[in-house]
C-alpha cells in the first residue's frame, strides 16, 4: 500500500481502534461460550480447584477488557489516553488466558476432550481474525499467545500424533498470521480510501473538475481490490495445500483408528476453511461479472446424489431426515454446469439443515414441467423445504444482501459469513433462473428456482459403471514415468512428490525455473509440473525458454499453481504451458491430467 498523506494517519489510527473496540462485546460474548463448553466438559476429567482457578482468571481478565471497552466509550476525546496499547494488553491477557487451557484443561486420558480443546482454539483464533485484523500486534500477540502453548503440548506428547497435530498448529498459525497481514493491510486501504473519498466529495462541490478525479480513485479502488483478492488466493491457498497435501498423506500411511480419526478431522477442517475462500472468490467473481460457467453433458442424479453425500453428515447429527422426490419426464442427462448447480443445491439443502430443529425433516424435490418439454429441451423446477425456525416478511428483503443475516440474532446462534445466499441467488440467475423463496416463522422456508437444460444423449450404463475401471487403467499408464517438478516451496514439493509417488511416478524435485532449465537440458523426462511463482527464474519465463529451445519432440509442461484467479490459467496457457491445475492440489485431478498425455 501506498504510504498515506501525514494528515490521514491519526484518522486512520483512530478509524482502527474504534474498529477493535466496536468489536470486543461480540468477541467476548463468543468467547464466554466457548470457556462455558470448555467447563462443562472438563467436570468430572479434570480437579475441582483448576477448573475454578482457569475459569476465575478468565472472568478476571474479561471484566477487565470490559471495563476498559466501557472507559472507551465514555470518553469524548479518545486521544488523549493510548489506548491502542491498552487493547494490545487486553489481547494478550486473553491469549495467555487461552495458551493456559492447553496445559491445564488437557486431560491425558481422554483424547477426545483433547481434541475439544484444540478446535475451541482454533475456533477462537480464527474468530479473532475478524476482530482484531485491524491491529497487527494485537491479532499476532494474541494468535501466539493463544496456539503457541497448545503446539509446545504437542510436541512434548509421546505419540506420533501430537507430533503431527503439533506441526499441523504450527503451519495453522502462519496461515492464520499471512491471512491477518492481509486482512490488515485491506482494512487500512479502504479506511484510507473512504477518508480520501470523503475529502474529494467536499470538493466536488467547488470544482467540476473533481469529478473526473474521483471516476479514476473509484477505478484505482477496483483495480486494487482485484489485485488483493488474487495475492490472498495465492497466499492461503499455498499454505493450504500443504495443510491439506500433508494431512492426505499421513492418512495414507499406517495409523491406529485414534490417530486417522484426528487427521481426518483435521483434513476435513482444513477443506472446510479452502470452502471459506472459494466463496469469498466466488463472491467477488460475481461481483466482477467474471464468473463463466461451463455447458457441459451430466447426469442430474449424479450431481443430487454428491450434495445428499456432502450434506448427510450435518443431517445425521441433528437426526433430519433428508426426503428426495424426483419427477422427470426425460432421462436424467442434461447439458449445463453440474458444479455451479451442485453448490447451489448443496448451499441450499446446507442452509435448511443448519436452520431446521432436530428430528425434522428436508425435502428436495426435482420437477420436469411437462407445459415446456420438447425432444431437445426440458424445463426443470428444483425445490428445497425445511421445517426450520423460517423468516419474517419484513426480513424477506435482506435475506439475499451480501453479508447479512435476516437477524442479527441467527449470526450468533447459527454463525455463518452471510455470502452463500448471495452467491446461490447470483449463480441461479446466470444459469437463467430465479430464484424465490416462502417462509412462515416457525413452520419453515421453501427455496425455488427453475432451470431451462438441453436434453444431452444418454450416456449407456456400461460406461457409467465401468468409470472406476476406466480411471483405474488410465492410471497404470503413469506408473514408471519420469516427472520434472518445478516448486520453490518445500512442503509443497514434499505434498506433490507424495501424490505423484503413489502412482509410482520417478520424481526429480527443481527449485525453480532456471534448475529447470538445467534438468531438462542433461536428461530425459516424460512432463514437468510447473509453479508459476518462484525466485530466480519463475514458471512463465523458464516454459517460454524451454520451448524456445525444443527441436520436434515437445514436452507436456503443466502449470500447478495457487494462482487461481480469472486470468491466471490464461496467462499459464499464452506462455506456453499445456495444462492448468490449481493448489491445493486433488490427488485424483492431478493424475487424471497427466494421463491425457500418457494414453
Amino acid at each position: 500500500m501506498n504510504n498515506p498523506d501525514q494528515s490521514f494517519l491519526n484518522d486512520i489510527k483512530q478509524e482502527q481502534l474504534h474498529l477493535l473496540y466496536k468489536a470486543l462485546p461480540m468477541s467476548q460474548t463468543v468467547a464466554m461460550v466457548n470457556a462455558a463448553v470448555l467447563v462443562f466438559f472438563s467436570w468430572g476429567l479434570l480437579p475441582f480447584s483448576v477448573i475454578t482457578t482457569w475459569l476465575s482468571i478468565w472472568l478476571l481478565v474479561t471484566l477487565i477488557r470490559l471495563l476498559d471497552y466501557k472507559s472507551y466509550t465514555r470518553t469524548s476525546d479518545n486521544r488523549e489516553v493510548n489506548w491502542e496499547k491498552r487493547f494490545i494488553w487486553g489481547a494478550g491477557g486473553s491469549g495467555v488466558v487461552w495458551g493456559a487451557a492447553a496445559w491445564v484443561l488437557f486431560p491425558e486420558e481422554s483424547a477426545a476432550h483433547q481434541m475439544l480443546v484444540i478446535f475451541v482454539l482454533a475456533g477462537i483464533t480464527a474468530g479473532g481474525l475478524t476482530t482484531l485484523s485491524s491491529n497487527k500486534k494485537a491479532y499476532i500477540t494474541f494468535l501466539c499467545l493463544a496456539l503457541l502453548p497448545l503446539s509446545v503440548r504437542l510436541f512434548l506428547s509421546d505419540s506420533t500424533a501430537g507430533l503431527m497435530m503439533g506441526a499441523l498448529v504450527l503451519l495453522y498459525i502462519g496461515a492464520l498470521i499471512s491471512a491477518g497481514k492481509l486482512l490488515h493491510n485491506n482494512i487500512k486501504q479502504n479506511i484510507l480510501l473512504r477518508l480520501q473519498a470523503e475529502v474529494r466529495e467536499k470538493k466536488l462541490a467547488e470544482n467540476e473538475v473533481m469529478l473526473i478525479a474521483a471516476n479514476e480513485a473509484a477505478e484505482a479502488a477496483n483495480e486494487a481490490k482485484g489485485a488483493f483478492l488474487a495475492n490472498m488466493s495465492h497466499e492461503l491457498r499455498t499454505p493450504m495445500n500443504g495443510i491439506i497435501g500433508m494431512t492426505h498423506l499421513v492418512m495414507q500411511s499406517d495409523l491406529s483408528s485414534e490417530q486417522k480419526n484426528m487427521v481426518g478431522k483435521a483434513h476435513t477442517s482444513a477443506k472446510s476453511l479452502l470452502a471459506i475462500l472459494n466463496d469469498i472468490l466466488d463472491f467477488s467473481k460475481v461481483e466482477a461479472d467474471k464468473l463463466e460457467l461451463e455447458s457441459v453433458p451430466f447426469n442430474l442424479r449424479a450431481v443430487l446424489n454428491q450434495v445428499i453425500q456432502y450434506t448427510k453428515p450435518a443431517a445425521e447429527e441433528k437426526n433430519i431426515s433428508l426426503r428426495v422426490k424426483v419427477k422427470l419426464v426425460h432421462k436424467e442427462n442434461f447439458i449445463g454446469d453440474p458444479v455451479r448447480l451442485g453448490q447451489v443445491l448443496t448451499n441450499l439443502v446446507g442452509n435448511a439443515i443448519k436452520f431446521s430443529s432436530t428430528g425434522s425433516h428436508v425435502t428436495i424435490r426435482i420437477v420436469e414441467n411437462d407445459a415446456t418439454k420438447t425432444d431437445r429441451h426440458a424445463s426443470v423446477t428444483f425445490l428445497v423445504e425445511d421445517e426450520g425456525i423460517g423468516i419474517s416478511e419484513n426480513q424477506l428483503d435482506m435475506l439475499f444482501q451480501p453479508f447479512t443475516q435476516a437477524d442479527v440474532s441467527t449470526t450468533r446462534k447459527y454463525g455463518g459469513t452471510g455470502l452463500g445466499l448471495t452467491i446461490t441467488q447470483n449463480l441461479v440467475s446466470l444459469m437463467g433462473g430465479r430464484l424465490s423463496v416462502e417462509s412462515q416463522p416457525d413452520v419453515g422456508s421453501s427455496f425455488a428456482f427453475t432451470l431451462d437444460f438441453l436434453i444431452a444423449r444418454e450416456h449407456g450404463q456400461e460406461e457409467l459403471t465401468d468409470k472406476k475401471s476406466e480411471a483405474d487403467s488410465l492410471y497404470q499408464a503413469l506408473h514408471g514415468k519420469k516427472v520434472l517438478l518445478v516448486e520453490d516451496n518445500e512442503i509443497n514439493q514434499q505434498v506433490a512428490e507424495g501424490i505423484l509417488k503413489q502412482q509410482k511416478i520417478d520424481v526429480v524435485i527443481a527449485n525453480h525455473g532456471q534448475e529447470a532449465i538445467e534438468f531438462l537440458s542433461t536428461g530425459h523426462f516424460d512432463a514437468v509440473l510447473m509453479d508459476c511463482q518462484m525466485p530466480v527464474l519463475d514458471g512463465y519465463e523458464a516454459t517460454k525458454i524451454i520451448r524456445s529451445k525444443e527441436s520436434d519432440d515437445r514436452i507436456p509442461i503443466i502449470a500447478m499453481t495457487a494462482h487461481a484467479m480469472k486470468g491466471d490459467k490464461e496467462k499459464a496457457l499464452g506462455a506456453g504451458m499445456d495444462d492448468y491445475i490449481t493448489k491445493p492440489i486433488d490427488p485424483s485431478q492431478i493424475w487424471e491430467c497427466l494421463s491425457k498425455y500418457f494414453t
